[in-house]
């Protein structure tokens, strides 16, 4: 009877050892599971983060890229822009210096044509006074002659005109030196002011045309331009 309770003890006992062995082995195997789970997780985890960083390189680089691609196009269309504004400002430029060219060339032609005449006038008149002077207003032979040779050249109409009234008045009227020089005088400042308002209307037309401005009128004849003086038309 002794003998088989102490078996029955030991059996126990062993069964309560083996349970508990197992139960260790298990728990053991549990752990191990887990720290294998916790290592995966843990590799994983680096992984996404290495993805995620990844990304985040890839993403900053494009930003990099499109910034430098956003500098570069700022600056063709900077470059662009300055290349088009110094286009257009030496054409600016250029067109002024032409339009400055035509008008020193006008100005200059003018200049000429009212030269030529006022010579055409003072010769004319010194002719014939030089003749009447010579021949003490009595013989008129000569002075005839200027005249007709005078009047077949190249002079304006109005020169001609006045040049053989004045002859005509010379040899119908008997007339002393000085009456006649002061009679051709006369005659003479005359045809210079006809011959500065044709001058003045010449360049006022060409205001009006465009072809000069106010400012240019004003240098060449040194007074502001007057549209109603241009014109001729009497104020209201």
């Amino acid at each position: 009877m002794g003998n088989n309770t102490s078996s029955l003890k030991e059996a126990e006992m062993e069964r309560e050892l083996k349970m508990k062995m197992e139960q260790e082995l298990k728990m053991k195997e549990m752990e191990f599971k887990n720290r294998q789970e916790v290592k995966a997780s843990e590799v994983e985890l680096r992984k996404v983060e290495m993805e995620i960083k990844e990304v985040e390189l890839r993403k900053a680089e494009m930003e990099f890229k499109n910034r430098q691609e956003l500098k570069a196009r700022e600056m063709e269309l900077r470059k662009a822009e300055m290349e088009i504004k110094s286009g257009q400002e030496l054409k600016e430029k250029e067109m002024e210096l032409n339009r400055q060219r035509e008008i020193a060339e006008l100005i200059i032609e003018l200049k000429k044509t009212k030269s030529k005449y006022f010579s055409e006038l003072t010769k004319s008149y010194m002719d014939i006074i030089c003749e009447i002077i010579k021949q003490n207003s009595v013989l008129y032979d000569k002075a005839n002659d200027s005249l007709n040779k005078m009047t077949n050249e190249n002079l304006p109409e109005s020169v001609k005109k006045t040049i053989t009234d004045t002859y005509n008045r010379i040899t119908n009227d008997i007339m002393s030196t000085t009456d006649l020089i002061n009679y051709a005088t006369k005659e003479a400042n005359k045809l210079n002011i006809q011959d500065t308002e044709e001058y003045i209307k010449l360049i006022n037309t060409l205001v009006d045309n465009g072809r000069l401005t106010s400012k240019d009128r004003e240098k060449l004849l040194d007074a502001p331009y007057d549209p109603v003086i241009a014109s001729g038309k009497p104020e209201n």
